[in-house]
């Protein structure tokens, strides 16, 4: 009896580009991020003043001003972009995991739009206040009956060309 010789199951997605050896950060690129971060936090309390407090609903520039920003503090934080895939035409509604709160900095990089997050949110010091003036759709987990009412603002925005960022897990969790 003859063996066959087995092949390897093929790539899905092939990484254009070199293999990249992991490199351990030393103590000196991790000690300035944090200040550097803060540094942008800073900035975009003005940004936002600027480009969306004085609104009464989010534009195309308050988004752009977001993107930036977002951009920004994500290369603060040493964290580079990958985009497997095209990246969908507006508007668009996007349910997506919610890993870490660095999702929201990544898809606001890639899709502007408004996001849905819990009510709880809009208490908190400095981000609570910047998702106000960007447009925020905050929920009530407790009420049985806000997703309902969520998803209809949410295809009124997404008719009238804006897209809409939600997580449906509802936590930072690592999908378990």
């Amino acid at each position: 009896m003859r063996r066959r010789k087995q092949t390897p199951a093929p790539v899905l997605i092939h990484y254009p580009g070199r293999r990249m050896r992991r490199m351990r950060p030393n103590a000196l690129r991790r000690f300035w991020r944090i200040p550097m971060l803060l540094l942008y936090l800073l900035l975009a309390y003005p940004l936002a003043l600027w480009t969306c407090a004085r609104k009464a609903q989010p534009d195309a520039s308050s988004y752009r001003a977001f993107a930036w920003w977002s951009r920004r503090a994500l290369r603060v934080l040493g964290i580079r972009l990958r985009v497997d895939g095209k990246i969908p035409v507006q508007p668009v509604m996007i349910a997506a995991n919610h890993v870490s709160y660095l999702d929201i900095l990544a898809l606001a990089t890639l899709i502007p739009g408004r996001f849905v997050a819990k009510k709880e949110m809009r208490d908190w010091p400095f981000f609570g206040i910047m998702g106000v003036w960007l447009g925020t759709l905050f929920i009530d987990r407790s009420d049985a009956r806000a997703s309902q009412r969520i998803m209809r603002q949410a295809s009124d925005i997404i008719m009238a060309g804006t897209s809409v960022v939600l997580f449906p897990e509802g936590t930072t969790s690592d999908g378990k």
